[in-house]
């Protein structure tokens, strides 16, 4: 048996970055999101002679709050690192590759289905979602990832 191995990474993969650094650069988006609401309502408050107060006392903890929950579920959700080997695939989410500390979990690659420019990959449990545009090596890993799925998940298919 041949090792065909294969990694690779996301325009998106934090390097050397470490897990507080990830969670901080990708927390601004989400957090500017949830704060226009509140201004627009402090806004409001002001322009009608009422106090604005409030909304930022009430809105900033909460906008806060929903944009970290937000962050979370993305980082943890974004592949930025995918690894094939004979029949194996492992991937490492964006949080999980900011100084990675555990060895990779190899999982059977069950489906991989063409979405435009996007292709899904199910990989045991979970579903992944590989945009072209994030991925420089796209057609390649596209490839190995339909030759590991024809190779090996012939029986899968009956």
């Amino acid at each position: 048996m041949t090792d065909d191995r294969y990694t690779a990474r996301s325009l998106h993969h934090p390097g050397e970055h470490t897990k507080a650094f990830v969670f901080s650069a990708a927390l601004y988006r989400p957090f500017v999101a949830c704060m226009v609401p509140v201004m627009i309502g402090a806004l409001l408050a002001m322009l009608q002679g009422q106090g604005a107060l409030h909304f930022l006392y009430a809105g900033c903890p909460l906008a806060l709050a929903v944009s970290a929950v937000w962050t979370t579920i993305q980082v943890r959700r974004e592949p930025v690192e995918i690894h094939v080997r004979d029949g194996a695939v492992g991937v490492r989410t964006l949080m999980g590759a900011a100084a990675p500390s555990e060895s990779i979990s190899w999982f059977r690659l069950l489906d991989v289905r063409n979405r435009g420019d996007d292709i899904e990959i199910l990989v045991g449990y979970d579903m992944y979602i590989v945009r072209r545009r994030h991925w420089t090596e796209f057609d390649v890993l596209s490839e190995r990832l339909r030759r590991t799925l024809d190779r090996d998940g012939r029986e899968l298919r009956r």
